[in-house]
């Protein structure tokens, strides 16, 4: 027995998809209030992760901070501050101390 195929005729009927459901205000306003507790509980417990720097490393960057800042200064004026260029320093200015 062999089997028979029938096809079928394409459906005349109108199918209507819905379009996807808005989010309304009351969502949003539930979703903002737990992204905020949930920040408010890790941002104290991230910003007490890194120790603070001790008095050392302090003194490092500041030191690197001034050494960056001479620098650009001698490139600009072709001499270090308080310098005339001939290696004496002007009365009067930080390099004479």
């Amino acid at each position: 027995m062999g089997g028979v195929i029938v096809r079928r005729p394409i459906s005349t009927e109108i199918v209507t998809v819905r379009a996807p459901r808005a989010v309304s205000v009351l969502e949003l306003i539930v979703a903002l209030v737990i992204l905020g507790l949930v920040a408010a509980l890790a941002i104290p417990r991230f910003s007490r992760a890194a120790p603070p720097p001790d008095e050392e490393t302090i003194v490092r960057v500041h030191l690197k901070i001034l050494r960056v800042a001479i620098e650009r200064y001698r490139q600009d004026h072709g001499a270090y501050p308080g310098q005339r260029g001939d290696g004496v320093h002007e009365p009067g200015t930080a390099a004479a101390f």
